[in-house]
């Protein structure tokens, strides 16, 4: 299984990246202990300890089962690219579960995975035909080139530059969405996917390198299983890679854990540790990736099909992708940054005039004139921005102390905390950009 424990490695360092990228893991850790879930040092634990060594399958499958564990506690406000590391994770299980073993049960796994992929590509693509990301002025490819250039001061910011910036995210995924599933295609797709998420990484603002290593670990998926029986034999020819990858793992740890203690002037400390041990790491996967394309690529055999389980856990994924274009949700809906604004009356996508709504949750919006609550008053009293009435009842049942009062259907009400308390399930799976004019210049997941 030399196949797995190298793709595993990948894996699990993609989930490190993931949740120590921000300050927000080592905050609660190191300041608010008492509001940690035991998950978070789990889902850590665990993953080291997949990075270190190559062990069973079910050792993966228990870091599999605890990110699901982690995201599921974090939902609805769950970046993108964690639940796509959530998606890839319960394909990973659902194929184990089904009693295959060795090569036959990774060679059944990774169809899952790439279908996932070229899904996220294509949602992300199809939601970039908007007016407002292809305006250099709004789009959100033009804030975050300027982001890089003020880290990577050689590279200059100019006005044509942004526009390319817009272009070229937009071409990038639309050409990965096709060209990964064409067999001749796919090793220029690998490698210029690896390249493009490279560069969304030197974006050190935004912090897009855990969504980089995620997409790392997946593009290396559509290479031939021989690359990666090879990369894991050299991985146990040479144990000081695991080692190496390791020590600048726990070193982000280490830098976070310090910084966070006076975070105004250690911050950049932890960023730039950060940032090299994700270089470091990058670059050392594209180096391998390519020269063993260039002497040794062979095409490989087709692939079984996923099974039911794993198909329907795609399902769940184009589900999430089309919540926007049914008014579900509008955020963590996989549109990566893409601008797009989608109400029950309204739309700025070329194609798509406006959200389906099939529940009316977007249709029954609010406007809140008064309220007690910091953040409310920031995001909707000072802005003029408006809500779906879904997400009040969401937001007062959480805060059932704050007071409000708001505008509804042109009728004034009030409330303290809500009498219609929105339900478990709804409260894990509902989240939504606010409802007007500037939304549409805003860059969230």
């Amino acid at each position: 299984m030399k196949a797995f424990a190298a793709w595993s490695l990948c894996w699990a360092a993609a989930i490190l990246f993931s949740i120590t990228a921000s300050p927000d893991w080592f905050w609660t850790l190191l300041r608010h202990p008492a509001t940690a879930s035991p998950i978070h040092v789990a889902l850590a634990a665990v993953a080291f300890v997949v990075v270190l060594r190559p062990l069973s399958p079910w050792v993966v499958v228990l870091l599999a089962a605890v990110q699901v564990a982690d995201v599921a506690a974090a939902l609805p406000e769950v970046p993108n690219h964690r639940l796509i590391l959530t998606f890839v994770d319960l394909a990973l299980i659902a194929t184990l579960i089904r009693g295959r073993r060795g090569d036959q049960w990774f060679d059944a796994f990774v169809p899952a995975a790439r279908m996932i992929l070229v899904s996220l590509y294509a949602f992300a693509f199809f939601a970039k035909l908007n007016a407002d990301f292809l305006d250099p002025s709004s789009s959100c490819a033009a804030q975050f080139f300027g982001n890089v250039t003020r880290w990577w001061p050689v590279i200059p910011d100019a006005a044509l530059l942004r526009r390319g910036a817009v272009w070229a995210a937009l071409v990038a995924e639309g050409l990965l969405a096709v060209t990964l599933c064409v067999p001749r295609l796919r090793v220029a797709a690998v490698i210029g996917g690896l390249m493009f998420h490279f560069m969304l990484a030197l974006d050190a603002t935004k912090v897009f390198l855990n969504f980089s290593s995620v997409m790392f670990a997946l593009l290396i998926s559509f290479l031939p299983r021989a690359f990666l029986d090879s990369l894991g034999a050299d991985l146990e020819r040479r144990p000081g890679l695991r080692t190496g990858l390791g020590a600048g793992l726990l070193a982000i740890v280490g830098s976070g854990l310090y910084a966070v203690t006076d975070w105004s002037t250690r911050a950049n400390l932890h960023v730039w540790v950060r940032q090299i041990v994700w270089s470091v790491y990058a670059l050392g996967v594209m180096g391998y990736t390519i020269r063993w394309c260039a002497r040794e690529y062979r095409p490989e055999a087709p692939l079984p099909l996923p099974g039911a389980a794993a198909i329907a856990v795609i399902a769940l994924v184009w589900l999430d992708g089309l919540s926007p274009y049914l008014g579900l949700k509008t955020r963590t809906t996989l549109d990566m940054y893409s601008n797009l604004r989608l109400e029950a009356d309204r739309s700025n996508h070329f194609l798509v005039p406006r959200s389906l709504d099939v529940f009316g949750f977007l249709r029954d919006r609010v406007a809140i004139l008064e309220t007690d609550d910091p953040d409310l008053r920031r995001a909707y009293v000072e802005t003029g921005e408006e809500m779906p009435y879904v997400q009040l009842r969401d937001y007062l049942t959480r805060h059932p102390r704050v007071r409000v009062r708001y505008l509804r259907g042109g009728a004034q009400a009030s409330s303290v905390g809500t009498r219609e308390p929105l339900p478990y399930a709804l409260q894990k799976l509902l989240v939504f950009r606010p409802l007007g004019e500037r939304s549409r210049r805003e860059c969230v997941w």
